[in-house]
C-alpha cells in the first residue's frame, strides 16, 4: 500500500517537474509579487508613508515669514524640496515660474509651489500661494495637497499674527494698536487664568498668543479661510473626465494583457497536441 502511494506521488511529481508552466505558477510568480509589492506597500521601509516626492519652490528671498513655511516643507519626509536649476555649465540658479512651468509641461517634475510677490501684503490678511501640478497621478496629487495644507498652516500661525498686527498699526497707528493689544491680553487672562505679562509678549513676539490656552486647533480652522492655496493644472485640461481618462485606459490594457496571454497558451496547448506541427505539413507558406 505505501509504495503504491509512494509511486503515485513519484508519478505527480515527475509531471510536475515537466510542466514550467507549473512550477513558474507554483514557485516564481509569488515570490515576484511578493517582492513587487512589498516594495509598493514599503515592508522594508521604516515609514510606509510616500517620500521623495519632488516639490519645486518658487519664493523671494530674505523673508522670513516664508522661510518659516519652507523650513516647515524641507522637513517633510514625503518630500524633496527643489530651489535651484542647474545649466550646463553647472552654474546654479534659483527657480523661476516660467522655469518650473516648463519643467511640469516636459514632465520632468509633477508639482511647484509659488509663492508671488504679494504673497505676504500690508494691504491684506492672510498668505497666497499657487500650487502648479501635472494632475498624472490622481492619489499623489491629493496626498501632496494634504500635506501642504497641514504645513502650511502648521507654519502660518506665527506670521498671519505679525500680519495681522501690521495691518492694525497702519490703520490706527502703533500707540492704539498696543493699547489694543493691552485688552486682549486683560481679557484673556481674566476669562482663562493665563499669565497676562507672558501672553504679552507672546503677542509682542508676533507669535500664536492662544497656543497656551489650547486653542490651535481653532486657529487652524481659521487658517483653512485665510491662507488661500490656488491651484492650477498645466497639463491635460483638454481631458473633460480625466478619472475616466485613467480608468478606461488601465481597464484596456488589464484586459489586453489577458488576451495576449490567452493566445499565447493556445500555441502552447497546439505544440503539445501536436496541432502546430500538422499545420507546418500542410501545403501552405510560413506567411499563411
Amino acid at each position: 500500500m505505501n509504495s503504491t502511494i509512494l509511486t503515485l506521488v513519484r508519478k505527480d511529481i515527475t509531471g510536475f517537474r515537466k510542466d514550467r508552466t507549473a512550477v513558474m505558477l507554483t514557485f516564481l510568480v509569488p515570490m515576484v509579487l511578493i517582492y513587487i509589492f512589498g516594495n509598493v506597500f514599503g515592508v522594508n521601509r521604516g515609514s510606509t508613508g510616500p517620500t521623495g516626492i519632488p516639490l519645486a519652490i518658487v519664493a523671494p528671498e530674505n523673508s522670513p515669514a516664508i522661510n518659516s513655511v519652507l523650513a516647515a516643507l524641507a522637513t517633510e519626509e514625503a518630500f524633496s524640496v527643489r530651489r535651484t536649476w542647474t545649466d550646463k555649465t553647472g552654474v546654479q540658479h534659483l527657480l523661476t515660474e516660467e522655469r518650473v512651468r516648463d519643467d511640469i509641461n516636459d514632465n520632468r517634475i509633477r508639482f511647484a509651489l509659488v509663492f508671488p510677490d504679494d504673497a505676504l501684503s500690508d494691504e491684506r490678511f492672510g498668505l497666497r500661494v499657487r500650487l502648479l501640478y501635472n494632475p498624472r497621478n490622481d492619489i499623489e496629487t491629493q496626498t501632496v495637497m494634504g500635506l501642504l495644507q497641514k504645513n502650511i498652516y502648521t507654519a502660518a500661525p506665527s506670521f498671519l499674527f505679525a500680519s495681522l498686527r501690521k495691518r492694525a498699526e497702519n490703520l490706527i497707528g502703533v500707540d492704539d494698536t498696543d493699547k489694543f493689544y493691552d485688552s486682549i491680553a486683560d481679557s484673556v487672562s481674566t476669562s482663562f487664568g493665563i499669565d497676562r505679562e507672558e501672553l504679552r509678549a507672546s503677542m509682542a513676539a508676533d507669535s500664536n498668543p492662544f497656543a497656551s490656552a489650547g486653542t490651535t486647533d481653532g486657529a487652524a480652522d481659521i487658517m483653512k479661510q485665510i491662507v488661500d492655496i490656488e491651484q492650477e493644472q498645466l497639463t491635460g485640461k483638454e481631458v473633460k473626465n480625466a478619472a475616466a481618462t485613467r480608468m478606461v485606459g488601465g481597464w484596456a490594457i488589464m484586459f489586453l494583457l489577458f488576451s495576449v496571454s490567452g493566445s499565447s497558451t493556445s500555441l502552447f496547448d497546439e505544440k503539445k497536441a501536436g496541432i502546430f506541427n500538422r499545420l507546418l505539413s500542410m501545403p501552405v507558406t510560413r506567411a499563411q
